[in-house]
């Protein structure tokens, strides 16, 4: 293999790695009470919603823009009294999203050492939160070089189950769904398939070549699409109206042990080099731009999850459709806006030929999504 072929394997893997995870385990509930076909209509706009999300995202990247976070971004492109709104998507998104890891790793921890140790959800998830919050605080960086086996590991991972899943499942076990639930799959879909952090090391990867990165975000962005309506169908397909929240406890009496055993392992791997990459970048966020003391900023960011599950904020489902909506929602927004103000220059390079009401398009799909969750989250 040549540095060339390595460098892009090693982008699209960035890109790919990024964007799988947990979320996968959210989707089958969702859409079994959505229905397949509100589900499958998600799928399709939030998925092409966000691969051009991510290929404007990389266009930003190659006009020197590189290896800046979004706040820089938009502090030098859209003006600083706009600065404060990344500040908080960030502060409330990575929150809830080391939350989630919180509320769905104490679950997969207390199922995988069923038989061994009996714990509950609630005590394993606080034990998973003292040794990962140890390292966050320790600043171990190195764990975030695994990410990409362990994403490896859970694409084999998952191929493996949902073969196990299609073997003996049915489509006539897909649960219809409700029409009123219809809009339920967006931001847990969007959660999902948000990856726009990953386009800057993917740029550095490839030193900005154009061809390279297009094709990176394409393949990288593409393939976790496919797997997660595979494996959603796959589940809905065997577990059908006792699909659980998090997928996995539906199918307990309806698999072999060790396939179980494998997904719940797969699963926890996600969520420690998760948990630590998202902590560390919020430490830093509190460090570097909103000038925390360094200790502050790690205390703050690890403890802020931890209150959260405690006063029980645990609906798993709830907290990552409001989180996607909100994150991916603002951030899509916001990268819509840079790219619009930049595309006026004569020396901009794009990845892609863009009309310029496409990102109008889509800034209007993200605020019609906060809304929406908005509703749904205060209604529910």
């Amino acid at each position: 293999m040549t540095e060339e072929q390595r460098r892009f394997w090693g982008a699209t893997a960035t890109i790919a790695g990024t964007i799988f995870g947990v979320g996968v385990f959210a989707l089958p509930h969702t859409i079994a009470r959505s229905g397949p076909a509100a589900g499958l209509f998600w799928f399709v706009i939030l998925g092409s919603a966000i691969l051009f999300l991510h290929l404007l995202y990389g266009s930003i990247q190659i006009n020197g823009n590189s290896h800046r976070r979004l706040i820089g971004l938009v502090e030098n492109n859209l003006g600083e009294k706009f600065k404060f709104i990344p500040f908080i998507s960030t502060i409330i998104g990575t929150s809830g999203a080391l939350l989630v890891y919180l509320i769905v790793g104490g679950k997969f921890t207390s199922l995988f050492l069923e038989g061994i140790i009996d714990i509950s959800p609630e005590k394993a998830a606080i034990i998973i939160w003292a040794i990962l919050s140890t390292m966050v605080l320790l600043g171990i960086r190195s764990v975030a070089s695994f990410e990409i086996l362990a994403s490896i590991a859970m694409f084999l991972g998952l191929g493996v189950l949902v073969a196990a899943l299609l073997d003996k499942g049915a489509l006539a076990h897909i649960p219809q769904g409700s029409p009123e639930n219809s809009f339920l799959p967006y931001g847990v879909i969007l959660f999902s398939l948000y990856g726009a952090n990953a386009i800057p090391k993917a740029a550095e990867i490839l030193t900005s070549k154009k061809n390279k990165l297009r094709q990176a975000i394409l393949l990288g962005s593409t393939l976790p699409l496919i797997s997660y309506i595979l494996f959603t169908f796959a589940v809905l397909s065997l577990s059908g109206e006792n699909t659980s929240t998090e997928a996995i406890t539906g199918l307990i009496l309806l698999l072999n042990p060790w396939v179980i055993k494998l997904a719940l392992a797969i699963g926890f791997l996600a969520i420690a080099t998760s948990f630590v990459s998202i902590g560390l970048y919020l430490a830093d966020t509190l460090n570097y731009d909103l000038k925390f003391q360094k200790i502050s900023a790690g205390f703050t960011a690890v403890f802020i999850p931890l209150l959260l599950f405690l006063i029980g904020i645990r609906s798993f489902n709830t907290v990552i459709g409001f989180v996607g909506s909100l994150l991916g929602g603002v951030d899509g927004i916001l990268i819509a806006a840079i790219f619009l103000k930049l595309s006026k220059r004569s020396e901009f390079e794009s990845l892609i030929r863009v009309n310029k009401l496409a990102p109008l398009i889509l800034i209007t799909i993200f605020l019609f999504g906060i809304a929406g969750e908005a509703i749904v989250f205060l209604t529910h």
